[in-house]
């Protein structure tokens, strides 16, 4: 495997590997850009290989898949009370004027939730946009076939 060249520019910028709520107080930002999981199913496992490549090292793994150990990896998102819980603590001691979050009409936070939370904190804007639902098994005709992708935009007070 060979070293990645890297292109340097004018503008300054910073890349973090870490929990972003451990990052809370020791960043400051204009805009923090939130994807989070939207079920309780963690994305770790699926981007061990990846992980791997980008850690360069030889893991222990288990299980028939080949995985790496992911524990210290998992999300709070993936669970709808420490989801909103932490999502608060972003929106009220992150320092950043912008929070962006990508979510969908079908996360484990719902819309009123996120609402709630995040409009205690600034001026709230939300687009949405419809897409077709892709389930290999939806195949039923009272099945939902649209999903909304959702923008939530949060200027914060100052």
């Amino acid at each position: 495997m060979r070293s990645i060249l890297l292109i340097e520019g004018n503008q300054q910028h910073e890349v973090y590997c870490a929990d972003s709520m451990e990052l809370l107080d020791k960043v400051e930002a204009d805009i923090i850009y939130l994807d989070p999981p939207y079920n309780q199913r963690q994305y770790a496992p699926n981007y061990h290989l990846l992980e791997t490549i980008a850690k360069y090292d030889s893991p222990d793994i288990y299980g028939v898949a080949g995985l790496r150990p992911y524990d210290e990896q998992k999300s709070t998102f993936c669970n709808a009370v420490t989801a909103l819980r932490d999502l608060e603590i972003i929106a009220k001691e992150g320092n950043y004027k912008y929070i962006v979050l990508s979510y969908n009409n079908e996360g484990i936070m719902k819309e009123e939730d996120i609402h709630k939370v995040l409009e205690k904190y600034g001026e709230l804007k939300l687009i949405e946009k419809s897409y077709s639902r892709f389930k290999s098994h939806n195949r039923t005709k009272n099945a939902v076939k649209k999903v909304k992708e959702q923008l939530y935009i949060l200027k914060k007070y100052v």
